[in-house]
């Protein structure tokens, strides 16, 4: 396997237990107090957003050949960055 192949793979792994996360994050704010509801429904649909954005970024990455992939990881890391980012703005409702 490549570093190209292992690093999208691991980048995988982790959008899978993100989508788990917002999954997590959706049923939470389903059982909370509307006003909180409403301010975690619109973090979950940026969320939402940003991980198909990353999952595209993802699949770039793996399309890409060899010798340019290392061209595209910026965008990779900016994507993992602004859903980290993300995440502790809606679990912020919670904690």
């Amino acid at each position: 396997m490549t570093s190209r192949d292992e690093y999208v793979e691991r980048f995988k792994k982790q959008l899978d237990e993100w989508n788990g996360s917002i999954d997590v994050l959706a049923a939470k704010a389903s059982q909370a107090h509307d006003d909180v509801k409403a301010k975690v429904g619109v973090h979950v649909a940026e969320l939402r957003r940003q991980h198909e954005a990353a999952t595209e970024r993802a699949s770039e990455v793996r399309k890409a050949s060899e010798d340019s992939w290392h061209e595209l990881k910026g965008g990779v890391e900016t994507a993992k960055n602004a859903l980290h980012e993300s995440f502790k703005k809606a679990r912020a409702h919670f904690d």
